[in-house]
């Protein structure tokens, strides 16, 4: 029979490959950047004994890598304009690799004044279509799309059955079957 921190670490392990799993295949579309799922791992549990059996407690994580996928509280909880969770505002972005930033676009109007207008061309005053050339530009961020909380909530139940039949397990593993409390006459 397993010992309670043998019962404990199973449940755990079984805990963090059922939420790890199912939060990967929900990022898996094509509305998630691909580093999104290679960012999401599962460290191996962590379980303590007490002095007594009932005193076992144990932890598992789900990590998300930040060196990996960057991005991934933006698409959690927004970002810029669109933020739940920090400070609102917008993100100056300037070129990198380049001296201007380019984009095909057709504005409501053409931003002749703005000192970020770096010039246009195809467009005309009547017909805004055209390639834009932009110093930097003001980015809004993007809208959440949560994939953590809905996870949680969606394996929640199944989570609390894996553990409370670990929490079982590990209450059988301590008794004493022999004793004569046990004993069925």
């Amino acid at each position: 029979m397993p010992s309670s921190s043998e019962s404990l670490y199973a449940s755990l392990l079984m805990v963090g490959k059922l939420v790890s799993d199912y939060m990967v295949l929900k990022v898996s579309s094509d509305e998630y950047p691909s580093e999104l799922r290679r960012a999401i791992s599962v460290e191996d549990p962590k379980v303590e004994g007490g002095a007594h059996r009932f005193q076992t407690k144990g932890e598992i994580n789900i990590v998300i890598s930040l060196e990996i996928a960057p991005m991934a509280a933006a698409f959690e909880w927004g970002s810029g304009e669109h933020a739940t969770q920090g400070t609102i505002g917008t993100y100056e972005i300037r070129p990198k690799d380049a001296s201007i930033l380019k984009f095909d676009w057709q504005p409501d109007f053409i931003p002749w004044k703005s000192p970020k207008f770096g010039g246009v061309i195809g467009a005309t005053n009547e017909d805004t279509q055209g390639t834009y050339f932009f110093h930097w530009v003001d980015h809004p961020g993007v809208a959440p799309r949560p994939y953590i909380e809905p996870t949680v909530i969606e394996t929640m139940d199944e989570v609390s059955e894996i553990i409370t039949d670990g929490v079982v397990a590990q209450v059988f593993a301590g008794l004493d079957m022999t004793s004569e409390y046990m004993k069925i006459s």
